[in-house]
Order: C-alpha cells, then sequence, then structure tokens
C-alpha cells in the first residue's frame, strides 16, 4: 500500500481590512490566467481546471479563463503560476509545500505559484491522470484562494487545511474538499469588491 506524503500548502498574504461588505447572492466572476511552464499534459491541466471551476461554482463564483500567451500578461484577473521547479530563493521552501502565494500583511497579491515539480513524488501508476489532474486543480484553488482571503486564513480542516493528510489527498482526488461558510462569504465578499459581474442571461 503506497503512503502518501503530507504536503504543506503555503499563504503569504492579505487583502483589504475586514469591513463587513455584503456579498449579494449573484453569481461572481473571477478571471483567471494560467501560466504553465512545467509542461504539463494538457487533459491534466484541463481536469485541473475543471475541478478548479466546479469549487469555485460551488461557492456562486465563476472562472473565466483567460487566454495568455507565455510573453504576455492579462490586464486584469488573477495569475496562476505553475513552475517546473524551484528558483535559488525558493528552494528554502520546505520540503513537501506545493505552493505559495504572493502578497504581505499589507499589500494584496495577484500572482499563486504551483511547484509542479513537488508533484513528481506521484507515479502515474500510483496516481491515475484524472486523480492527478483533481489533485493539481485544489492547489491551484487552494492557492488562489490564499489572494482572496486575509492572512493566517488556514482552517483546522477542509479545502483551506495548512497540511493536508493522506485523508485531504484522497478527498481532493475525489473531489470532496469544500471552503468552509466562513470563507466561502470572505471570497465572495473580497470578489463583489473586484467588481467583475457574470454576464447576465
Amino acid at each position: 500500500m503506497s503512503v502518501f506524503p503530507v504536503l504543506a500548502l503555503m499563504t503569504g498574504l492579505a487583502i483589504f481590512g475586514q469591513e463587513t461588505v455584503t456579498a449579494t447572492r449573484e453569481t461572481l466572476t473571477l478571471p483567471i490566467a494560467v501560466y504553465d511552464y512545467a509542461d504539463v499534459p494538457s487533459q491534466w491541466l484541463s481536469w485541473a481546471e475543471e475541478e478548479m471551476t466546479r469549487i469555485y461554482r460551488g461557492i456562486g463564483i465563476e472562472i473565466t479563463w483567460l487566454d495568455v500567451r507565455p510573453t504576455t500578461k492579462p490586464a486584469d484577473g488573477l495569475i496562476v503560476l505553475i513552475r517546473p521547479g524551484l528558483t535559488k530563493a525558493e528552494r528554502a521552501i520546505p520540503e513537501g509545500v506545493m505552493g505559495f502565494s504572493s502578497g504581505t500583511a499589507d499589500e494584496r497579491r495577484r500572482v499563486a505559484y504551483v511547484l509542479y515539480g513537488r508533484m513528481d513524488q506521484f507515479r502515474p501508476e500510483q496516481l491515475p491522470p484524472i486523480r492527478h489532474g483533481k489533485l493539481l486543480g485544489n492547489v491551484m484553488a487552494h492557492e488562489v484562494a490564499h489572494l482572496l482571503l486575509p492572512v493566517q486564513s488556514h482552517s483546522p480542516t477542509g479545502l483551506m487545511r495548512a497540511r493536508w493528510s493522506r485523508a485531504e489527498l484522497e478527498l481532493a482526488q475525489e473531489g470532496r474538499l469544500r471552503f468552509t461558510d466562513e470563507q466561502a462569504l470572505s471570497i465572495r465578499t473580497t470578489v463583489f469588491r473586484l467588481g467583475v459581474r457574470a454576464p447576465q442571461d
């Protein structure tokens, strides 16, 4: 029986102040651009985006995937950078960490990083490709949420748990990790402030 390692998902960012803002029940839109520098198999990346779309749709947010080129950056929206390995500065990141988000306690950023090279520990014979794609989608969803939540936004359980045990890894692959109700409201409030609305039928 294979043993799943514990994965740590890092944060490092803050958003606006904590004043109460009413997030309406309408569907909100969140534009995201993915820059895949790790050459993730296209079908795996498609599964990852589908999984992340499903997760955010569950809290009333529709992701718009921006069509981008490697040499350009979108004017609007958040960015997910999928990296093949670690830069010199990133080598100090603890072993097992699969992602992090840019930012400080005083200023919100817009880039989430996924360290795809850290997923090499999951060999195809150990993890079917679609489950690998779902896991990648959950990592992406977790790191993007750090761009939308306050600092110290990890939770004891669920999608925003800091360290994923074997149980969380299996739930992620099965599409069963969720935001807490409080996290969902906070994320919706931030997206509402961004002022992007889903088109009306």
